[in-house]
């Protein structure tokens, strides 16, 4: 897959709490690679290098082809699970799930607001009710964002999710046709008007 960077990762032998402490000690977060049929592989990886990689434009849907130390392995990967130190907000272990170019995944993608809605220049505030939206896409079709324009929201309008343009082969997982942001007006300024 074009879209998938190099990630240097090694192959370890040692499983366990005691040997994941030990791997942690040394710099190194463990790690599990699964999927496509195949069993799961326990993996170390450089943490520093991980995150240097999820903090582009993709973040945790970022794919990955895992470059294996002295192996012939090379699976196209993403973060599928992930967990940190409750206070440190380190990352302590990460599994990785192999994808298949033909196969849809589904992946949680951010979504922003673009244009400043006709509302607002009545005194009304716009309001994102969501941030992101689960999507099913191919791994290679998988976007860093979904951008909706509020151009045209007015006051006590809302925006659906219906409305967001999608990118080719991007579908937006949803039951009900809801509500991604809206203009309303402040309590004070319904007061104003009122007044006048």
């Amino acid at each position: 897959m074009e879209n998938a960077q190099p990630l240097n990762v090694k192959l370890r032998t040692e499983l366990g709490k005691g040997a994941n402490r030990r791997l942690r000690a040394q710099g190194l977060l463990p790690a599990v690679c699964y999927g496509s049929g195949s069993e799961a592989t326990a993996l170390s990886v450089d943490p520093k290098e991980l995150m240097e990689l999820l903090s582009g434009d993709y973040g945790f849907n970022a794919v990955f082809k895992l470059n294996v130390e002295n192996s012939d392995m090379a699976p196209v990967v993403r973060v599928n699970e992930y967990q940190r130190d409750p206070v440190r907000r380190e990352l302590t272990h990460v599994d990785f799930q192999i994808l298949s170019e033909d196969k849809v995944v589904t992946v949680t993608v951010p979504l922003r607001l673009t244009g400043r809605p006709q509302g607002t220049t009545v005194g009304g505030k716009l309001r994102q009710i969501r941030h992101s939206l689960k999507i099913k896409a191919r791994p290679a079709a998988i976007p860093s964002e979904l951008v909706l324009d509020v151009t045209e929201l007015k006051v006590n309008a809302y925006s659906r999710v219906t409305e967001i343009p999608l990118p080719e082969g991007v579908e937006v997982i949803y039951d009900t046709n809801f509500s991604v942001a809206t203009v309303f007006l402040p309590r004070g300024v319904k007061a104003a008007e009122e007044e006048e």
